[in-house]
């Protein structure tokens, strides 16, 4: 997953999901997206603690919190 860098942002677009064997059968999905006002990690002290002490254990959420 790709997020913007932007700071108090929204985005919105859809998902499309197509049916390999019959493209006409398919469906839109609409998604939205709201930016933080920061990506301080100081603000996620609980978080910022998990990854401090396994940092291998959760690595989605290192790369999504920019850890």
């Amino acid at each position: 997953m790709i997020v913007p860098k932007e700071n108090n942002a929204a985005f919105q677009g859809n998902i499309t999901v197509i049916n390999k064997e019959n493209s006409s059968d398919y469906c839109m999905i609409p998604v939205t997206l709201t930016t933080p006002l920061s990506q301080n990690i100081e603000h996620h002290w609980f978080l910022a603690r998990l990854l401090v002490l396994f940092p291998h254990a959760f690595p989605i959420l290192r790369y999504l919190m920019g850890f």
